[in-house]
């Protein structure tokens, strides 16, 4: 099996989000944002990660079809 079968990961152009990664297996976002602080997402699709890789505005995106929606983990 190989990583990519497991794990994407992708760095980001945003001002306050660093990098995204999923978990394939585990259904979670982990999220590292500007201050070094890492989140982790619950529940999450490999259609919304996409999405999210693919949209313009991170933040906005997070605040519109994340929060509140998905249990959100402070990891560090």
């Amino acid at each position: 099996m190989l990583v990519s079968d497991i794990l994407c990961e992708r760095a980001v152009e945003s001002s306050w989000i660093r990098d995204l990664r999923f978990s394939k297996k585990q259904r979670l976002i982990t999220l590292t944002v500007a201050s070094g602080r890492v989140y982790t997402i619950v529940g999450a699709t490999p259609e919304l990660y996409q999405k999210w890789v693919d949209t313009s505005s991170k933040g906005k995106f997070f605040h519109q079809y994340i929060k509140g929606k998905f249990k959100v983990w402070r990891v560090k």
